[in-house]
């Protein structure tokens, strides 16, 4: 998976616990029968990711990977629900020179961060799209 702007290495140190990508025409999303839990994404039935399985770290498209990380949970939910805890997760910049994050920090540095990145109309923070919240865990080199 592409981890671009240096989030790879946040990947790696464990500081970046989360990542949120695109919910795209074909998605669907495989969940316990009685727990409701997502364990599985599919994209037009082929399996995407899945919780427990391990994925490569990508510094950029097309380039070998530098690590493994774990994906331990999935949602699904829209971007603008994300909480300052995630975008910490996300492993987001301070904006400012404070000891601790000052309130709507995170967030701000997440939209930031974010509109960087999807510059297409329907993937804007300000468009709300929906995403998948892969929760995960470095797990080592390759």
């Amino acid at each position: 998976m592409i981890f671009s702007n240096g989030l790879d290495d946040k990947v790696r140190d464990g500081t970046k616990t989360q990542t949120r990508r695109l919910v795209k025409s074909g998605d669907s999303y495989v969940a316990g029968y009685f727990d409701g839990v997502i364990y599985r994404v599919e994209r037009n039935g082929k399996r995407k990711w899945r919780t427990g399985r391990t994925y490569a770290i990508q510094p950029k498209r097309g380039k070998k990977g530098n690590g493994r990380f774990r994906i331990t949970n999935i949602r699904i939910e829209p971007l603008q629900a994300i909480t300052e805890a995630d975008a910490i997760a996300e492993g987001v910049r301070k904006l400012y020179r404070c000891p601790q994050w000052l309130p709507g920090e995170a967030i701000k540095s997440f939209i930031e961060l974010w509109d960087s990145i999807h510059k297409k109309p329907g993937t804007r923070w300000e468009d709300n799209p929906e995403v998948w919240v892969l929760e995960i865990e470095y797990v080592g080199s390759l």
